[in-house]
């Protein structure tokens, strides 16, 4: 057998032939594709239950015509009580801020800050009050004029 003459080349010396290929029986592939899906529906099950146990949080936004002061807050639960990612537009450039939490029992300044140029700011800020017991979010001036008011 040679090459040249269209004959197949004789297998490498030292290596014996392969065997052919065996399908696995029916069953076999059968608890596969089984034992797969059954893996892919725990993967689907787990990964619905950690998003609905975090759902998304609302945002809640305002504007205040008199002031031109845009804002949106988006609050998270801390175990010291909330967290508060606040961003605002429309302040005057250079503006400083105060972001003051508002409940039934009081308030707590929970971030200050100062507007950049274009009269922005992105700004995370922290509360003692809990979540479920705040009312409003104020952003006022350091003289308490109130710039924007965030019902809740």
């Amino acid at each position: 057998m040679n090459p040249a003459d269209g004959m197949p080349a004789p297998p490498p010396s030292g290596r014996p032939p392969s065997a052919p290929v065996r399908s696995l029986p029916r069953r076999s592939r059968r608890r596969g594709l089984t034992a797969a899906g059954a893996v892919i529906a725990a993967v689907a099950i787990a990964v619905t239950t950690a998003v609905s146990a975090h759902p998304a949080l609302p945002d809640y936004r305002a504007f205040d015509a008199a002031t031109g002061v845009h804002g949106q807050a988006r609050l998270h639960t801390t175990p010291a009580g909330t967290q508060i990612d606040l961003t605002v537009t429309g302040l005057p450039a250079g503006q400083p801020c105060i972001l003051v939490t508002v409940s039934r029992a009081g308030a707590a300044v929970a971030g200050t800050w100062t507007a950049d140029n274009a009269g922005a700011a992105e700004i995370t800020g922290a509360s003692a009050i809990p979540v479920s017991q705040l009312t409003a979010l104020h952003i006022e001036a350091p003289t308490h004029r109130l710039l924007l008011s965030i019902p809740l």
